[in-house]
């Protein structure tokens, strides 16, 4: 099961890639960025364990819209324990009322899969504006804005929290900052992704997510590095630590026009 659906994953980036390439060949108003991450590690002896990541982000703007998507496809297996079998797709659309303007209204939804933390389901429905601070780096920008949340969980009491239920739906406001940046003549990429989600509902559930990496260029579409990510939520199951962390080295393949 999880080989046909790490070769789904693929076969999907790869369709992708192939219909950018056609769109961005039709017309030249028409801009796209793709790239694909693969990483993961392998152990044996005491301790086994098998860890992988596929990781692909893309982008299409046009003179009025921006789309953009984050897909992640995580697993890991501990001692023969599936501890990560996990699905992540983030989608936002911003309108451009001007090229050069600073402020973007934005719609978003986002989908999570997490056996660590039990979600066996969470949809987000986000709506909020971006604000590109610097206007000479564009890759530098926050959105802040407010939604609702959607999510199952496998497991009904949670920390800190009056409810118990396996489900959680409640409006939230969320902050999300992001940027990348290049260093010296090899351009050696620092990017970084930070989320931030207060629910309405109950005042002591928040969390902070942050994505974060250095990337080396081997040539103008390959290179090599490091990840990271951190995961903080303060209202979650009863049993399951508020903080989980994951560091991943990988190779990139990146194709944009």
């Amino acid at each position: 099961m999880v080989k046909f659906l790490i070769n789904t994953f693929l076969v999907f980036t790869v369709a992708v890639l192939l219909s950018l390439e056609a769109i961005g060949q039709s017309t030249d108003t028409l801009k796209y960025k793709f790239d694909i991450k693969i990483g993961g590690q392998r152990k044996s002896g005491v301790v086994s364990q098998i860890t992988l990541r596929v990781t692909s982000n893309n982008e299409l703007e046009n003179k009025k819209l921006i789309l953009t998507n984050l897909s992640s496809y995580t697993y890991n297996e501990v001692n023969g324990v599936n501890i990560a079998d996990d699905w992540e797709f983030r989608t936002y659309a911003m309108l451009k009322l001007n090229s050069t303007t600073r402020l973007l209204p934005v719609f978003a939804h986002n989908y999570f899969k997490n056996v660590l933390y039990r979600i066996t389901s969470s949809h987000r429905a986000l709506a909020g504006v971006s604000i590109i601070p610097f206007k000479r780096y564009k890759d530098h920008s926050f959105i802040v804005g407010a939604g609702h949340e959607f999510s199952n969980y496998n497991g009904e009491v949670f920390a800190e929290s009056s409810v118990v239920s396996s489900q959680r739906n409640f409006p939230l406001v969320f902050l999300k900052i992001s940027g990348k940046h290049k260093l010296g003549k090899h351009k050696i990429l620092i990017g970084y992704n930070f989320l931030s989600v207060q629910s309405f509902k109950e005042a002591k559930d928040y969390s902070f997510w942050l994505t974060s990496g250095v990337s080396v260029p081997l040539n103008k579409k390959i290179s090599i590095g490091v990840n990271y990510d951190f995961r903080f939520r303060n209202v979650h199951l009863s049993d399951i630590p508020t903080m989980n962390d994951l560091l991943l080295f990988n190779i990139t393949f990146d194709h944009s026009n």
